[in-house]
């Protein structure tokens, strides 16, 4: 047999499953447990390919399936909550971990690794009220890169000009869904170069060609009215600008790599999705954390996940919106309870006033939404693997106040 067609046995796939659950006090998601599992047991892509006869699983998930429901007969694993699973006493005992803080498998005295921020949208707490909101990272260009977007800003800055303007006094209701689209784009690339966010154009730029395309479908299959020629033209030269002036940089040309990296399947996509949607809601209903502004960025991106003409775009877009907001939180909480000032913290001076309510706030939201949290982390992947670890910390430290 070939060794890339060696199938693992139930009986390892059972002890690399308690080995990965021993580094989740509070439970980890399935599909978190198959990463870890299948990194333990190093096995191949090929392995990880294999189809079982007669399920839509692959045979790796097919039998990893059934060693975790052989290890709940035993009483040695637990399901917590929705595709969460957990130890029980007695799997911490199969495995000698009755003293696992002890033992350094999951130390409450050790602050938990946050990831770097993705590419892309970056938020920052209002000098006024302390609460977080929607800031791009302005990026650091090249003296060559200055001068190209000096010289090729200003047609792009009166195209998206014209169009906002053509929206704003047309009487349709697309032109008056779109406008605001429209609007936001225009703030984006009218900053200076000195200023400029190549990150904030980008993320404008997919949800601008997003409106187009959305409406476009809608007159192609729902029969609604097209805009004016006019209006049409405005949109191919703003986006036909917009083109050049992303890839003229090198952080446009990484931000547009990065998601065309993306290789989540059509089913992960759509589980990434529902939970990021699920998770703007609750960000909706969130007091003293975020501004209406960040809120309704949050739920727009998430409804866009996997949709226009370029859907790897959109989804990166929603996956770096969700994942820095996250990473400035657990950073707030981090210092807060290792009592570090919050003037050396990445927050910035604006949250020396408000550390407190926002440390409050964030505490209430990782705490009240932790197993949607871990279902989130779970269906986004690498980006926002730190976060059980993190929520488990968080719970642990608090208990402990």
């Amino acid at each position: 047999m070939n060794i890339q067609d060696r199938k693992p046995t139930y009986s390892e796939y059972q002890d690399s499953t308690l080995k990965v659950l021993m580094r989740y006090p509070g439970g980890a998601h399935i599909r978190i447990i198959e990463r870890e599992v299948a990194a333990d047991l190093k096995l191949s892509s090929h392995q990880l390919s294999l189809r079982h006869y007669n399920d839509p699983r692959s045979d790796f998930q097919y039998r990893l399936a059934w060693a975790r429901t052989r290890l709940k007969q035993d009483g040695l694993v637990k399901i917590v909550s929705r595709g969460i699973w957990a130890l029980t006493e007695a799997g911490l005992r199969s495995l000698d971990l009755s003293n696992s803080v002890q033992h350094g498998i999951f130390d409450e005295f050790e602050v938990p690794a946050v990831a770097a921020p993705l590419p892309g949208m970056d938020w920052t707490a209002e000098v006024v009220t302390g609460l977080l909101t929607p800031a791009p990272p302005v990026t650091s260009l090249s003296s060559r890169e200055e001068n190209e977007l000096r010289s090729l800003l200003p047609p792009l800055v009166d195209a998206a000009r014209d169009l906002v303007g053509m929206l704003q006094g047309a009487r349709s209701n697309s032109a008056q869904r779109i406008a605001p689209v429209a609007e936001r784009y225009f703030a984006a690339v009218s900053q200076p170069p000195e200023t400029f966010s190549i990150d904030g154009m980008f993320a404008a730029g997919v949800r601008l060609r997003n409106a187009q395309h959305r409406l476009a479908l809608e007159v192609a299959e729902e029969g609604f009215p097209d805009l004016s020629a006019e209006i049409g033209e405005a949109f191919d030269s703003t986006l036909g600008l917009h083109g050049p002036c992303l890839l003229g940089t090198t952080r446009g040309n990484e931000l547009v790599r990065r998601a065309r990296e993306d290789v989540r399947s059509r089913s992960d996509e759509i589980e990434f999705k529902a939970q990021a949607e699920e998770f703007a809601a609750k960000l909706r209903v969130a007091r003293n954390l975020v501004t209406p502004a960040g809120k309704e960025l949050m739920e727009q991106v998430s409804a866009e996940v996997g949709s226009g003409p370029q859907p790897e775009r959109s989804t990166a877009v929603a996956e770096a919106t969700t994942q820095t907001l996250l990473v400035k939180m657990a950073k707030v909480t981090i210092a807060e309870i290792t009592k570090e000032s919050f003037k050396s913290s990445v927050i910035g001076g604006a949250s020396v006033a408000f550390g407190s309510a926002l440390f409050n706030a964030s505490t209430q939201f990782f705490t009240g939404n932790a197993d949607q949290l871990k279902l989130l982390a779970a269906a986004t992947g690498e980006s926002l693997s730190w976060l059980p670890h993190f929520l488990n910390w968080v719970k642990l430290k608090l208990s402990a106040r």
